[in-house]
């Protein structure tokens, strides 16, 4: 074994042969042999294209996962060869563990243990994440509906000015239907459409709504007729836009997670105390 795999016994061996770049952390396959104690690299290799076989089956691209390399390794007297390699992924790591022999070779099974944490680790930190940025969106929409709110009144229109203008916008960003009819819809019961509406959905009617705060603020609208249409245009326009490029109507984006399920999700759990060098 090589000074640099010499490490703790408190740590992990995979952890050392560990590498990281631009496009994150990955292990090479020659040395990842090593660790898990094959003498050979022609029957490590045949580990790893059973392996790759079996990830093409799940229609997991295996390109993303296993990429082949060159590394240029010492031959002594100062020279140097270039060796075939394979770069892999954390999962093709855990794979390749899945594939090997625990009982003929015990580093096996802990590798199989080690990545299994890891991978788990790695997916709790990700729906964690996945759940602020839905948060982030569904209150970005607020404070966008609040900001309109606060255009309009300060303009001059009165509430129930400001209900049609919304509702009306609604009814443009939503091909015709109403806020009840999206309510209905997402099955949100007496909670606002928004708690359940698509990431693209809340993106994309708070841009209209910062369109025409900022039209009414830069421009000088105040009428009720000109903001009712601005505002109507706005969110035409952005349905348009949600239309061309994602193929799809606003009111047709199927329902998402509730973010109050989610609120009530992050409250109940203590931030995860994961190692970012792990992960």
């Amino acid at each position: 074994m090589t000074s640099e795999l010499k490490i703790k016994q408190s740590d992990s061996i995979f952890e050392s042969i560990k590498h990281e770049d631009k496009q994150g952390e990955f292990w090479y396959a020659r040395e990842l042999q090593g660790v898990l104690e094959y003498a050979k690299w022609d029957s490590f290799r045949k580990v790893v294209e059973r392996t790759k076989i079996a990830l093409h089956t799940t229609g997991v691209p295996v390109e993303n996962h296993f990429s082949h390399v060159g590394k240029m390794v010492s031959i002594g007297y100062g020279n140097s060869n270039n060796i075939g390699d394979i770069r892999l992924t954390r999962l093709a790591c855990y794979l390749i563990a899945q594939n090997g022999n625990p009982t003929k070779k015990p580093r096996v099974a802990e590798a199989q243990n080690y990545f299994a944490t890891q991978t788990r680790k790695q997916e709790i930190a990700e729906k964690y994440h996945q759940d602020i940025d839905r948060l982030a969106r569904r209150r970005e929409f607020s404070e966008s509906d609040k900001r309109l709110s606060s255009s309009v009144i300060e303009a001059g229109i009165s509430p129930r000015g400001l209900a049609r203008i919304k509702n009306d916008g609604d009814k443009s960003f939503f091909g015709g239907k109403t806020n009840k009819q999206m309510k209905e819809k997402l099955n949100t019961g007496n909670k606002p459409w928004a708690n359940k509406a698509h990431n693209v959905v809340l993106a994309g009617k708070t841009l209209a709504n910062e369109m025409t705060a900022a039209n009414i603020e830069n421009y000088g609208i105040s009428s009720y007729n000109a903001v009712l249409h601005d505002n109507n245009d706005n969110n035409d326009a952005v349905r348009t836009t949600i239309r061309n490029q994602q193929g799809m109507n606003p009111e047709d984006f199927p329902a998402a997670e509730d973010t109050e399920k989610i609120q009530r999700r992050i409250e109940n759990q203590s931030t995860p105390k994961i190692d970012s060098s792990n992960i």
